[in-house]
């Protein structure tokens, strides 16, 4: 049990660190009028779908196009698939962790009832289980989409 947890604890921390680690490119964070590129707005750690694929035109306004992510189409649909897989991941992590809270509040008002206990027990089991999955997966999109 011990070597599971360590096992599990690793794969945790590991896939943490892929996950916050964003690369960064000379000259990619602004545009030469310092303003942020396309594609940078977030919500809720969510990626806008967009994110990669769009460029200011001379207006200053942002369009989605193929030149803007590097002229071939091929790598921009790929970007728009990552991009949309890594927003799907998120909402799975939110609701990982929302059933973590159910569950606790599960275990907390099971009032001592075994039935209710192990219930409780399960679903936070369950949760941390997707959640770590989740963050998991989150880590190689990201991996594989600043290869891109």
């Amino acid at each position: 049990m011990r070597k599971l947890l360590s096992i599990i604890s690793l794969a945790l921390f590991s896939s943490v660190m892929i996950a916050t680690a964003a690369p960064s490119f000379a000259g990619a964070a602004t545009t030469p009028d310092n303003s942020p590129t396309c594609g940078g707005a977030k919500f809720l750690t969510m990626p806008a779908w967009y994110k990669g694929v769009a460029a200011k035109d001379a207006n200053g306004d942002c369009n989605v196009s193929v030149e803007a992510a590097g002229g071939d189409l091929k790598t921009f649909i790929w970007k728009i698939a990552f991009n949309i897989v890594e927003i799907m991941l998120n909402i799975v992590a939110y609701v990982s962790a929302a059933f973590v809270i159910v569950g606790g509040f599960k275990y907390l008002t099971s009032a001592g009832s075994p039935d209710g206990n192990a219930k409780g027990r399960k679903t936070i089991l369950n949760a941390v289980v997707g959640l770590i999955i989740s963050i998991m997966s989150i880590g190689i999109v990201n991996l594989i989409t600043s290869r891109l």
